[in-house]
């Protein structure tokens, strides 16, 4: 899970419509390098695969998705900033 939040948006691009590809392929680009077995790198890419459509193929993706919205559930002020940033990072 560690390496799936890491890796998730370690490509991003606001008018890229594949970042979550092209992240999931940096972090099994990386990670292949590692002692992982191919079931884990599967799993991490699943999980950052799954940060695009919000879908929890495998249960503990929906950690992942979680991690990824939480925004939405932060208090209103933290939202407000971020909310704000989001607005003036479309603007460009």
């Amino acid at each position: 899970m560690a390496f799936a939040i890491f890796y998730h948006d370690i490509i991003y691009g606001i008018w890229n419509k594949k970042n979550e590809e092209d992240s999931a392929e940096k972090a099994l680009n990386t990670l292949n390098k590692t002692s992982l077995s191919t079931e884990d790198l599967t799993t991490i890419e699943s999980h950052i695969l799954a940060t695009k459509t919000h879908n929890a193929i495998l249960k503990n993706t929906q950690w992942m998705i979680d991690f990824d919205l939480a925004i939405l559930g932060s208090p209103i002020k933290r939202y407000n900033i971020y909310s704000q940033l989001i607005r003036k990072e479309y603007r460009k």
